[in-house]
């Protein structure tokens, strides 16, 4: 018996197995001529993959093309292909590229997304913010404001995961937790804790002068690996913080498992 002659039902089950990837999947640019003026357009490739394009299903008959197309978007992870080389494409903006030229049935197909942003922990000091010296710079805007933030408050049912490079696991356990709390500030509103009393009502001053726009609930901000000192805190300015060592270890922990 062939595919096509089964139930309905029993080729969806069939469809979802064959579909579904355990890494996930990478929107990647079509690669054109040179003189090709066509706008761009993403394929979504397997991780382990990279030079097929993950739904194969579609290309065997029109009515599998019809019932597997944007299929594997709901079914799996998927991030953007991003490049190293400087001045090229970053996975966020790969990724609003994407939402850019690709119709909306394919963006009512996802359902999870992860990227991951660098964030030039250089241009976040303020000089003028003498108490910390600890600014957030432009993202408080750029994150509300982004393509991705309009994605996730129309699409409510994708949960959109990015993951800040700054933090990373050669990353001191101090900066973790003076951006940390900024970001959660920015975010909740709220304050982990982990700072004095001084450095905490600085960050409320600065940031009730500014206009928040919310951040949409189901986009979520990741720090990228756990601080490789995170069990090594002697690094904290003492004016910094007013918890104990477990306590400081126990919240950066809580950042990576639950976001900012």
């Amino acid at each position: 018996m062939s595919l096509v002659a089964l139930p309905r039902e029993l080729r969806d089950i069939v469809y979802d197995y064959a579909l579904t990837e355990d890494n996930g999947l990478i929107l990647k640019k079509r690669d054109l001529a040179p003189s090709d003026l066509s706008p761009p357009s993403f394929v979504a490739l397997r991780h382990d993959y990279f030079r097929k394009e993950a739904n194969q299903l579609k290309y065997v008959c029109r009515q599998l093309y019809h019932e597997t197309k944007g299929r594997e978007l709901r079914l799996n992870k998927v991030t953007a292909a991003y490049s190293r080389w400087p001045g090229r494409e970053s996975q966020v903006e790969n990724f609003e590229l994407f939402l850019q030229t690709c119709s909306p049935f394919y963006r009512c197909k996802l359902r999870r997304v992860v990227l991951w942003q660098k964030v030039n922990l250089g241009e976040l000091r303020n000089p003028y913010f003498d108490d910390t010296g600890l600014s957030l710079g432009g993202v408080h805007e750029t994150i509300p404001r982004s393509l991705v933030a309009q994605f996730c408050a129309q699409q409510p049912h994708c949960q959109v995961e990015l993951r800040l490079w700054p933090f990373l696991a050669k990353t001191q356990a101090c900066t973790w937790v003076a951006f940390g709390t900024l970001l959660q500030y920015m975010i909740h509103g709220t304050m982990p804790g982990l700072l004095s009393k001084n450095v905490e009502a600085s960050i409320e001053g600065l940031y009730s002068r500014l206009d928040l726009l919310p951040i949409p609930r189901n986009l979520r901000i990741f720090p990228e690996a756990l601080p490789a000192d995170v069990d090594d805190t002697a690094d904290l300015r003492a004016t910094w913080h007013r918890n104990n060592k477990a306590q400081l270890c126990a919240q950066i922990r809580t950042w990576c498992e639950n976001g900012f």
